[in-house]
């Protein structure tokens, strides 16, 4: 059971390497859109290639999902082996990590006792907002 788990364990953590590549395209590259755009500038608003790296990405992640999903429970060394819970359980162990990480890098505090650790500690305040508003927009999808 523990060599089926770990085998499957690398499809949760492609998912989240796939979600973290999608959410800095969606963050960092794809041009907010106005209200209106005229019919000669549009070209310029469509971004065919950030958008076809979107499309292969999301096609990646539901052809891992596809393959898990269409395993049948299997029974080895007389415990049964269901694939979608080993799958769900993986999720939640990724995102536990992810999570788990980002903290640990936002709750290290590393400050100067000078004048300038009122600045300091500010900007790492809305570092760390920054990052937490970026997790949870990966995890709403």
């Amino acid at each position: 059971v523990a060599f089926v788990r770990n085998v499957l364990e690398i499809v949760p953590v492609s998912v989240f390497g796939i979600l973290v590549q999608i959410s800095d395209i969606f963050e960092r590259r794809l041009q907010r859109l106005p209200l209106k755009i005229q019919g000669d500038k549009l070209g310029a608003y469509a971004q065919l290639g950030e958008r076809y790296k979107l499309s292969m990405m999301a096609h990646e992640i539901s052809i891992f999902a596809d393959g898990v999903l269409s395993m049948d429970n299997s029974i080895i060394g007389g415990i049964e082996i269901n694939p979608r819970k080993l799958l769900d359980e993986g999720l939640r162990k990724e995102m536990v990590r992810h999570v788990s990480e980002l903290l640990y890098n936002l709750l290290q505090f590393d400050f100067a006792a000078d004048s300038e650790t009122v600045a300091s500690i500010t900007k790492h305040q809305a570092a760390a907002m920054r990052s937490l508003a970026s997790l949870s927009r990966r995890l709403q999808g």
